[in-house]
C-alpha cells in the first residue's frame, strides 16, 4: 500500500513545480524564420540520440528539453533565431515514476515525474489521457500526461500498472471503469463490459 505523504511535503513540491515552470524559456514566444537541419531524434521509450549514438549527458538532453515545440504533428527545437526539426518517433517524454501526496484538504494529488526532470500534478489542465492507437493490427490504448505548453509524456508501462493498482472501480451505463483520482479529478485508466 502507498502511503500518502503530508500536505506540507506537497506544497514543498509545488514550490518545486513553480520554480521549474519559471525558468522554462518562452519558446512560445519565439517566432525563428531560420530553420536548420540537425541529426537529434527520440525513440518511442523516450532515449534521445545525435547522430544515431545515445546521448549520455542528462544536462543537455535536460537544456534541449526545455526548448522542444509542438508545432501540428511536428517538434522542434526552438532558439529566438532559430529551429532545427526533431525525429520523434511518438512524443519526447516518458512518464518514470509517480507519488501520492495529501492535499489540504486530505484528497489524494498525483504528482508524476518524467525521464527528463519535469514534475507534474495530474490536474484538469495536466490530464492523464488514453490515446486508441493501432500496432500489429492490434488496437491498444496508450497512456500519456499533458505536460507545459501542451507537449506529451508516454507513461511507461511499469507506471502505468502501479496507477492502476491505485484506480477505483466505478459503474457507469453497464461499463465498470477504472478511475484515479487526483484532487476533483478523476482520470480514466481502463474499461470493461459488465453486461453478460
Amino acid at each position: 500500500m502507498l502511503s500518502n505523504r503530508t500536505p506540507e511535503e506537497f506544497s514543498k513540491v509545488l514550490e518545486s513545480i513553480d520554480l521549474q515552470q519559471s525558468k522554462q524559456p518562452p519558446v512560445e514566444k519565439w517566432q525563428p524564420q531560420n530553420e536548420v537541419s540537425v541529426d537529434i531524434s527520440i525513440d518511442s521509450d523516450g532515449q534521445w540520440f545525435y547522430q544515431g549514438r545515445p546521448m549520455k549527458r542528462k544536462s543537455a538532453v535536460r537544456l534541449f528539453s526545455s526548448i522542444i515545440r509542438q508545432e501540428g504533428d511536428l517538434y522542434f527545437l526552438v532558439t529566438p533565431v532559430e529551429k532545427a526539426r526533431l525525429k520523434v518517433a511518438d512524443v519526447p517524454f516518458v512518464i518514470v515514476s509517480w507519488e501520492q501526496y495529501l492535499n489540504e484538504r486530505q484528497q489524494p494529488m498525483v504528482v508524476v515525474h518524467s525521464s527528463v526532470g519535469h514534475q507534474t500534478v495530474l490536474s484538469a489542465q495536466h490530464p492523464l489521457v488514453l490515446v486508441r492507437k493501432t500496432s500489429n493490427q492490434q488496437e491498444q490504448h496508450i497512456p500519456y500526461v499533458v505536460l507545459q505548453r501542451g507537449l506529451r509524456a508516454k507513461v511507461r508501462r511499469s507506471v502505468f500498472y502501479q496507477l492502476i493498482e491505485q484506480g477505483q472501480p466505478v459503474e457507469d451505463g453497464g461499463l465498470s471503469k477504472i478511475v484515479l483520482r487526483s484532487g476533483d479529478e478523476s482520470f480514466e485508466l481502463g474499461r470493461f463490459d459488465t453486461e453478460e
